[in-house]
């Protein structure tokens, strides 16, 4: 009623740890003529291929007063960067939205919940070796339990460590620990208020090893004390 157009970014609509996830409905589900929805293959597929789509059946005025479905304009001012993916990007996502006799599937539901019950196993093992590792040192440092998606934001509270590329390259060449600095999520804005913003963090993933079953989960544990020993070795706390 307000004729207020809603962009719906839900990159985390299935891959959530609440009880009551399939409950949740997104707003396209609700109003789709007032609402984009904006999705991505990475997360419900695999991290590897960027894919990603918007859906909508909105409509909007243009220039002369012309009403024009929204999707048909989001296509036409998509750069080629976005509208040409990698081919095989797009048939390993596109193979996630069939079942195995090639059929369309109904719902990727199912698909979430496969994918869930391993995510949910390594979040919890990661978050455990984290409370081992740096449970006597609260004080220096912090980190999220994430309620959806598989990564960590992990803070440092010790004064002068800065969470640069540089120290991202040391733990990588020190200690074999890969990790990615945080500043680079935070918007420009913010980076030009505080310029140091996301330098005190860390982002810890847990999606998926190379390995599997039992093998995974313990190279889940001996990454994450790999970090831990790195952390508190080069904040001079160990």
């Amino acid at each position: 009623t307000e004729n207020i157009l809603i962009a719906e970014d839900a990159p985390y609509l299935y891959i959530n740890y609440s009880e009551n996830r399939q409950e949740n409905r997104p707003f396209i589900s609700l109003n789709p003529k007032q609402s984009i929805h904006l999705f991505t293959g990475s997360k419900i597929g695999l991290p590897g291929p960027r894919v990603g789509f918007a859906y909508t059946e909105a409509t909007i005025a243009i220039a002369g007063g012309d009403q024009v479905q929204l999707s048909d304009l989001l296509l036409s001012e998509s750069s080629g960067a976005v509208l040409f993916h990698n081919p095989l990007a797009l048939h390993s996502f596109d193979s996630l939205l069939h079942e195995l006799d090639g059929s369309l599937r109904a719902s990727l539901w199912p698909l979430a919940e496969e994918k869930l019950a391993v995510y949910r196993e390594n979040r919890e093992v990661v978050l455990a070796e984290l409370s081992n590792g740096f449970g006597p040192h609260k004080k220096h440092f912090s980190w999220t339990e994430p309620d959806a998606g598989f990564f960590i934001a992990f803070t440092v509270k010790v004064p002068q460590m800065r969470m640069d590329d540089e120290f991202v390259s040391k733990l990588v060449r020190d200690y074999g620990v890969v990790v990615v600095p945080m500043y680079g999520f935070y918007p420009d804005d913010a980076l030009e208020r505080a310029p140091d913003t996301g330098y005190d963090q860390l982002r810890l993933s847990f999606c998926f090893t190379e390995s599997e079953g039992k093998q995974r989960l313990e190279d889940l544990q001996d990454a994450t004390r790999a970090f831990c020993t790195a952390m508190l070795t080069e904040c001079g706390l160990s």
